[in-house]
């Protein structure tokens, strides 16, 4: 199916970036505790702003017309490759082999 306006396009990618997110809830199913930044509205407002940055990326790469199955491809890759450069950043100096902190971090946030 194609596309054909710039708010189909945006929201295929923003469900794109949603399914990412469900990803990322279906993972933390096996532990025993949920993270403690699950009740934290900041977590809440970056995986917005995260479901957002897949739509917004995929309306920059298709524009106005796309095909759905590859505007919501570019939706879910989108967070999962910023997922994946945060994991990959160094550690900050003094901290290699701490472990972290109950309320987590943004670090964290994107670890799963």
């Amino acid at each position: 199916m194609t596309l054909s306006s710039d708010i189909n396009v945006l929201l295929v990618g923003c469900f794109g970036g949603l399914a990412a997110e469900a990803l990322h809830w279906w993972n933390l199913r096996t532990t025993d505790r949920l993270p403690q930044y699950g009740k934290k509205l900041f977590y809440w407002i970056i995986t917005v702003i995260m479901i957002l940055v897949g739509g917004g990326i995929a309306w920059l790469q298709f524009g106005s017309s796309g095909e759905a199955w590859v505007v919501f491809q570019i939706g879910v890759a989108a967070p999962l490759i910023l997922q994946k450069l945060t994991t990959s950043l160094p550690t900050p100096e003094g901290q290699m082999g701490m472990r972290e902190s109950p309320q987590g971090s943004i670090r964290n946030f994107f670890t799963w």
